[in-house]
C-alpha cells in the first residue's frame, strides 16, 4: 500500500465500498469526478500491485478486493469520503436497475444476467439507501434484488427483503410499489403462500392503475 502513488492509494481506498466484484464503469462511478482517473490504467496498476484481483467470470472483465484488503481500504477513508463514495456506489447500482419498466426492456434476459454479478453491490446499496435516503428511494431496488434472489431460489429471503423495503416506504410512488408487489408474487407462490401471492398480484395491479400503466 505504501508503495502506491497517492493517486492509486485514493483509488484503492474508494474501491473498498464494493462488497462484490465490479467492472470499469462501476469503478469510474465510485472513484468520482474529484478522484483519480478512472481508466483501466489505475486498475491495471492496482492489479500489478496485487491490491485487486481479476474475477473468473466468462465474458466479463471484472475485479474485486479480497475481504481483508477491502476492510483495510475502507479504514483509510474519512467518514465524509466513505459517505461520498457509498452514495456514488448506490447511485451507480440504481442505474444498473434503472427503468422500472422491466417488462419493456429490450434485453430483459441480459439485464437479469447482469444482476447475477451485482448481488452483493445491490444489497450494499439497499443498506446504505435505507440508512441515508427516504424509504421510497430504497424501494426502487426491490425489482433488482427480488429478481436476483428469486433466480437463486432464495424465496424466503426475497420476500423478507421486499417486505422490509415496503415497510420503510410510506407514501411511495405507486409505480414503485406496484413493481415491488409484483416482484413478490412468484416467490410467495413457489414458497407455498398462494393466497398472499394472489393478494399481492391484485395490489400490484391496483397500484399500477393509479399510474395509468396497463402493464
Amino acid at each position: 500500500y505504501d508503495l502506491l502513488s497517492p493517486t492509486d492509494r485514493r483509488a484503492f481506498d474508494r474501491l473498498g465500498v464494493f462488497r462484490g466484484s465490479f467492472d470499469l464503469a462501476a469503478a469510474s462511478a465510485v472513484l468520482g469526478t474529484d478522484g483519480p482517473p478512472a481508466g483501466i490504467g489505475v486498475l491495471n496498476r492496482l492489479l500489478d500491485a496485487s491490491m485487486i484481483i481479476r474475477t473468473p467470470e466468462p465474458g466479463q472483465r471484472r475485479f474485486r478486493l479480497l475481504e481483508p484488503l477491502r476492510l483495510y481500504a475502507r479504514s483509510h477513508l474519512s467518514e465524509d469520503d466513505l459517505q461520498a463514495a457509498s452514495k456514488r456506489h448506490c447511485d451507480h447500482s440504481r442505474e444498473i436497475r434503472s427503468g422500472t419498466d422491466v417488462l419493456r426492456r429490450p434485453d430483459v434476459f441480459g439485464w437479469r444476467r447482469q444482476l447475477g454479478h451485482e448481488d452483493h453491490n445491490i444489497i450494499s446499496a439497499i443498506e446504505w439507501s435505507r440508512a441515508n435516503e427516504t424509504g421510497a428511494a430504497a424501494l426502487g431496488f426491490a425489482d433488482a434484488i427480488g429478481q436476483s434472489l428469486y433466480r437463486r431460489g432464495e424465496y424466503v429471503r426475497c420476500v423478507e427483503t421486499i417486505d422490509a423495503l415496503l415497510a420503510d416506504s410510506n407514501a411511495a410512488p405507486p409505480g414503485l410499489e406496484a413493481l415491488a408487489r409484483a416482484t413478490l408474487v412468484w416467490p410467495l407462490f413457489l414458497h407455498g403462500n398462494a393466497q398472499r401471492a394472489f393478494a399481492e398480484n391484485v395490489g400490484s395491479l391496483e397500484k399500477a392503475e393509479e399510474t395509468g400503466d396497463a402493464v
